[in-house]
């Protein structure tokens, strides 16, 4: 139990991690990846120094890996999406993880018919559908609509690399039951510092370094924004998934992601200082009740 409170709590700090390209909405996507995977890459390479614990190049090339599909690439696409289509789009994609990560590994296993899963993927796909098309609907200009779409765009992105982490990353951990939660993260955390920072001086190269917010209000917001996507977003939660990741199972962990999603169309709101409307409340209990209804599906039939 306490592995999965553990996880649901996690899932709530992650939430943050959609309001922070939505709140510093003028500042450059690639910043705020810089910024924030700068800050948990810091402070993971100090505690490994301190630590000296070490870890075979195998584990380095995993964690490069999934640096790159759980961290800085899957961030980068998620904030594009939020700038581009929204936060409450960008997060009732992204919210179907649960069902994507259960479908993949239920492609490995073969433990759950694909026939009683069509319900469930049928609601998912009408809620995410309704919601979109009230969205693009709603686009005044040409322009609008094209943000709209590449929105989705990333989102999708977004949400198959996050989905390759989930899986990969549990299995991994299970599997290597000699690495740590905690040292997981540090280097999975200086694996994401190594990727950012080769990514800005490419970027920088090409089309020169100008991202930076050129206002002492916008730096100073950046800055507090990276603290706190990098300590408590990062760092802290990425150790506490490790935990919930190698004692819960896969599919019991992909129902926590749910609370990702709630909790991140909650601050939209919370940011906005408005009320959801019935259809963006309709399409999110819609898909929500479609992740539920699909991974118990998947755990009764493991029962069985």
């Amino acid at each position: 139990m306490v592995y999965i409170l553990g996880g649901i709590a996690v899932n709530c700090l992650w939430g943050l991690a959609f309001l922070a390209p939505y709140v510093l909405a003028e500042t450059s996507p690639l910043m705020i990846v810089f910024g924030r995977y700068v800050v948990y890459g810091l402070l993971s390479l100090a505690i490994m120094v301190f630590a000296h614990k070490s870890l075979t190049n195998a584990h380095w090339r995993m964690a490069f890996v999934l640096a790159f599909t759980g961290n800085v690439g899957y961030f980068l696409l998620m904030a594009l999406a939020v700038q581009f289509a929204g936060i409450v789009i960008a997060a009732l994609i992204v919210g179907t993880l649960p069902v994507v990560m259960a479908l993949w590994g239920n492609w490995h296993e073969r433990t759950v018919p694909y026939r009683r899963l069509i319900v469930p993927l049928a609601l998912i796909f009408g809620g995410l559908a309704t919601l979109n098309g009230h969205s693009l609907a709603a686009a005044e200009t040409p322009k609008a609509l094209t943000d709209i779409l590449w929105g989705i765009g990333f989102a999708v992105g977004a949400l198959a690399l996050w989905s390759h982490y989930g899986v990969k990353n549990a299995l991994y951990l299970k599997m290597h039951t000699d690495i740590e939660a905690l040292g997981w993260a540090n280097a999975i955390g200086v694996a994401s510092l190594v990727q950012v920072v080769i990514g800005l001086l490419a970027y920088g190269l090409m089309f020169g370094f100008d991202l930076i917010p050129n206002t002492s209000e916008g730096l100073w917001d950046l800055i507090w924004v990276s603290l706190g996507l990098g300590v408590v977003v990062s760092w802290v939660a990425t150790h506490v998934w490790n935990l919930a990741s190698r004692h819960v199972s896969i599919v019991l962990v992909g129902q926590l992601i749910v609370f990702e999603t709630l909790s991140s169309i909650l601050y939209g709101h919370l940011a906005d200082q408005t009320w959801p409307g019935l259809i963006t409340v309709a399409s999110a209990l819609t898909v929500v009740f479609a992740v539920v209804l699909s991974l118990n599906i998947i755990g009764k039939n493991k029962k069985t």
